[in-house]
């Protein structure tokens, strides 16, 4: 029920969120339009065989004794949610090991493969492939490669001499892309490209020895994560931002993320991150910014260590849990000391309360320790959020609920609203264009607190937002890609 090329990247520089900016647990009733990826690509799915090879052409060949197998002319091969389309199937019943010397159509929608080959060996006992000359989808990207292997059983792919992109960026051209000797790719885990090369189309940008992307569902890396993307707000100026990772290790990554503006210079967030089993290690370097009363406030964390765990989910139930934890040392002007904090989560996935209606749910309790003044502070908060869907129209209406109990020192993570109510609706003009707005009331006297404007564009493979905050008469320009 979402916008076809939202991205969930753009929520966090859009528009007012009532949460503290700091190292909380963010609440999913936040402000702004629906969330949603970028252009996915369909994979064709077959009726499963089973474990049974269904195999038809002009001609069949079968030796019942050695097992040997020959299909001629217009073959279709099908195993379990696979497909395969080519001149010529040569292999062995027995061994289950099949050879297409010709072009293949190889199509697997349980596997998100959607590509055409030449060459394939397919060893159905090992459940391995290998092939030549590859073009097409897989795993939610664009690939080409001149040779590769998959082995479905350790569900991993290795591409060589290869290419990959983003669905959106596919062009005669790609918009961007990387090239690598070797890119391994886990589904929904991590790629891993080796003697990398990255392209704004036939522009070389730079080289690295090694690049990694996360790709767990919900992260906000992309291979296309390197792109400087550019920014504007009134009280930054104009200016860039991007992000690079570097894998360390198969668990852990180096990361590098910046930005750039006109009026506040360089803003880093340098750091390590270690994925374990059960949640997310991060230690990091970062000057980062918040909005108080519609003014800019910008910290340091020198460092910072935190915390993420993974997303529980009770059973079948639409409800999961997460915690998170933080120690670090924050500047703000003259006020600095040592910060440490826990956050606990409890949410709903969005819940269909019918074809076109959506109803998020979540509640939180996070406390803080801060070194300076040996102050503290909680909040226990509560809301919800309801997304409709009317055709051209998206709608949005929310409220959150936060019941807090001591001080900050800091003004980078006092609220900007204790008791935000929200209500917004984005209007699909044509295929490119799009215009929206969003206002927000404080619900403890009433007052109208922000009124935002936004048009939103498609760029291909990019998307973009120009927001004016008529409250606070600012302009907002944010761009970014949509498959990220």
């Amino acid at each position: 029920m979402n916008s076809a090329w939202w991205s969930r990247a753009a929520l966090a520089a859009l528009l007012v969120t009532p949460m503290a900016a700091q190292a909380t647990l963010p609440s999913p009733i936040h402000s702004g339009a629906p969330a949603a990826e970028g252009e996915t690509h369909v994979y064709p799915m077959h009726p499963s065989t089973g474990t049974d090879w269904v195999i038809t052409a002009d001609t069949m060949k079968y030796n019942g004794t050695d097992g040997e197998i020959a299909a001629l002319g217009n073959t279709v091969a099908r195993y379990d949610t696979a497909q395969f389309v080519t001149p010529r199937l040569l292999g062995n019943h027995k061994t289950e090991v099949y050879h297409l010397p010709d072009d293949v159509a190889w199509t697997d929608g349980a596997r998100q493969i959607d590509l055409a080959v030449r060459d394939l060996e397919y060893n159905a006992m090992e459940d391995t492939a290998a092939f030549a000359n590859a073009k097409g989808y897989y795993s939610r990207l664009y690939i080409e490669a001149g040779r590769g292997a998959f082995s479905q059983g350790a569900n991993t792919g290795i591409l060589q001499e290869a290419m990959v992109t983003t669905p959106s960026a596919v062009a005669e051209t790609p918009d961007y892309r990387i090239e690598a000797e070797t890119i391994t790719i886990i589904p929904q885990e991590s790629l891993l490209a080796e003697d990398v090369n990255f392209y704004i189309k036939n522009k070389r940008i730079f080289h690295l020895p090694r690049y990694r992307v996360n790709m767990e569902p919900g992260r906000s890396s992309s291979v296309a994560s390197f792109l400087p993307r550019p920014s504007y707000k009134a009280h930054n100026g104009f200016g860039f931002k991007a992000k690079m990772e570097y894998p360390l290790s198969q668990r852990t990554e180096a990361f590098f993320n910046y930005a750039w503006y006109t009026k506040i210079g360089f803003k880093p967030d340098i750091g390590v991150r270690y994925y374990a089993p059960y949640g997310e290690w991060k230690i990091h370097y970062s000057k980062e910014e918040s909005r108080l009363n519609d003014e800019s406030v910008w910290i340091k964390k020198r460092p910072e260590l935190i915390f993420t765990s993974r997303p529980y989910h009770f059973g079948a139930r639409p409800i999961y849990a997460r915690a998170q934890l933080d120690w670090g040392d924050w500047k703000e002007g003259a006020t600095s000391g040592s910060h440490s904090g826990y956050s606990l989560l409890l949410a709903t996935d969005p819940l269909r309360l019918s074809e076109r209606a959506e109803l998020t749910l979540a509640t939180g309790y996070w406390k803080d320790f801060y070194g300076y003044g040996d102050m503290d502070r909680s909040n226990f908060y509560y809301g919800a959020r309801l997304d409709y869907d009317a055709g051209r129209t998206q709608w949005w209406t929310g409220a959150q609920i936060n019941r807090l109990s001591g001080e900050t020192p800091y003004r980078f993570d006092r609220l900007d609203l204790e008791q935000p109510a929200f209500v917004g609706f984005k209007y699909k003009v044509d295929r490119l264009n799009a215009l929206g707005a969003e206002y927000t009331w404080d619900l403890v006297n009433g007052d109208l607190k922000h009124a935002d404007y936004t048009w939103y564009r498609d760029m291909h493979s990019l998307a973009g937002t120009l927001t004016y905050r008529a409250k606070d008469d600012e302009w907002r320009l944010d761009v970014w890609a949509k498959d990220f």
